[in-house]
Formats: structure tokens, sequence, C-alpha cells
């Protein structure tokens, strides 16, 4: 039951720009479904690190509010990659940009040509690497 709300989660909110059509759902492999539970869990670290330090926290900043939510710092290392995930150094409490979306966190590499990634609404979605590559981030980070 957990797996099938996952899924429809997933289905719902992650592929948006992924070109699903409506009368074939998506079907996630269990990698991308583990991926997108931790990626949320990433983002409710992250910001329960920013309100605690008023600042972009780092990877070791996140392994108290991770371990609350089940998971260790090794969960910082992508099921779908195998690289560890990369935090951007955003502050919520700026203004963004324009254009620029309020992404916290990404896949260094992605599989498939797609990378997931997490907002601080704590929405995950997969983008294909030219979508990926048309993303402002906030702040003006540049992904590698």
């Amino acid at each position: 039951m957990l797996r099938l709300s996952l899924c429809l989660f997933l289905a719902g909110t992650v592929l948006t720009s992924a070109g699903c059509s409506s009368s074939a759902p998506r079907q996630y492999d269990d990698q991308t479904v583990a991926a997108s539970d931790m990626f949320r869990k990433i983002s409710t670290a992250y910001m329960q690190a920013y309100r605690t330090k008023k600042k972009p926290p780092t990877p070791d900043d996140l392994k108290p509010f991770l371990k609350e939510h089940g998971e260790s710092i090794a969960s910082l290392v992508s099921p779908r990659d195998q690289k560890p995930i990369v935090l951007v150094p955003f502050v919520p409490d700026n203004r963004l940009g324009e254009g620029e979306e309020p992404i916290l966190a990404y896949e260094a590499e992605g599989v498939n040509g797609e990378r997931m990634l997490v907002d601080s609404r704590g929405l995950v979605r997969v983008e294909k690497a030219e979508d990926f590559a048309r993303i402002k981030f906030p702040g003006g980070h540049k992904p590698k």
C-alpha cells in the first residue's frame, strides 16, 4: 500500500516535465521510489537545519535532522546514481531572483539522462538533462 501511495505521488507530482501521458502513468522502479522518499526527507531536514543555523546547511548540519527521520548521513548518496547529493546553498528567507526556483538538492549525475531534485516545499521531480540545464538555481548556483 505504501509503495502504491508513493507511486501515485510520484506520478502526480514528480514528472511534470517528463512528458507523461494521461493515458499511461509512468512506472517507477524501487530505486526511484526510494530516492524520491529520501529527497523529501532531505528537504525537511534542510529546512529544519536552516531554521536552527540561519544559514545554508552543510551535509553535517543535516545529520541530526535526518536521524529524526530514520536516515543517516550516508543517505546523502542517491540510490539512483550512487553519487553524493548536491546541496544548493539556498537561503529560504531571501527572495528568489526572477525565474529562480527554490531548489535545495539534486543528483550529481542522475540516471539515463534524468536527474532527481527537490525544492523547499518538498516537491520531488525528475528532469530530463535538457530541462535540468535550463533551471535557474537560487543565488546563481551552477551545477557542474
